[in-house]
């Protein structure tokens, strides 16, 4: 057994630190395992997001889920407020309440979304890179509903074989360029610990809280 996140969908998230290693302008790669329930009818729900929520016009990237299930990675243009977005909007939808691997990578100009080490949509934006973001971010958001058991950052995309091996060995995910590393066995105390060596560590905030469930798997 071990512990997973917990979040109601009312007031619950994980605050993330503003950090220098978080501030990434290139290549990323954003990655979570989730169980959703996503009942509550709003809009985009935060997986993980650098900066405020990133349509206001001052985040950088995110990983959301909307209510339809559906997943998105977004990221803003360096030098103004626009955003691009990929997703599975063709009409695909996460199972509910179902272990989920959820993963985002942007390589220069192109973005991809992969769910559970497939890759469900590719698209090329009209320019290159990321707003470099000073502010604070977060794991889950006060509309995120049920569990997480993992979310990572990587300073670079990891390639089509490495996500498919991280969704297979979800205990020992590929180290080159992590920079931020919350996994089901760094919940202690107060704070979600941070594995990556960059000390990005979680705080709780709202009622989101440590949740006993079985440790995961490799496949």
């Amino acid at each position: 057994m071990s512990n997973v996140v917990f979040f109601d969908g009312v007031d619950d998230s994980v605050s993330m630190v503003n950090s220098a290693s978080l501030n990434i302008s290139g290549d990323i790669t954003l990655e979570a395992i989730i169980k959703p329930d996503c009942g509550i009818t709003l809009d985009y729900r935060t997986i993980i997001r650098k900066g405020p929520f990133p349509w206001n016009g001052s985040g950088a990237y995110a990983l959301t889920i909307a209510p339809s299930l559906r997943t998105f990675f977004s990221v803003r243009k360096p030098t103004d407020d626009t955003y691009d977005v990929v997703g599975n909007i063709d009409g695909s939808k996460i199972p509910r309440n179902t272990l989920t691997t959820v993963t985002g990578t942007l390589t220069s100009d192109t973005l991809r979304l992969y769910i559970n080490g497939n890759l469900i949509d590719t698209k090329v934006m009209a320019w290159a890179g990321i707003l470099t973001n000073n502010g604070a971010g977060s794991i889950g958001s006060e509309y995120y509903s049920k569990l997480i058991y993992n979310a990572r950052i990587y300073n670079r995309a990891l390639s089509d074989s490495e996500v498919l091996y991280n969704w297979m060995h979800p205990n020992n995910p590929k180290r080159r360029g992590l920079v931020l590393n919350l996994t089901q066995d760094s919940i202690y105390g107060p704070t979600w610990l941070d594995l990556s060596g960059n000390a990005n560590n979680g705080t709780y905030v709202g009622g989101a809280v440590p949740v006993t469930a079985n440790r995961l798997a490799g496949r």
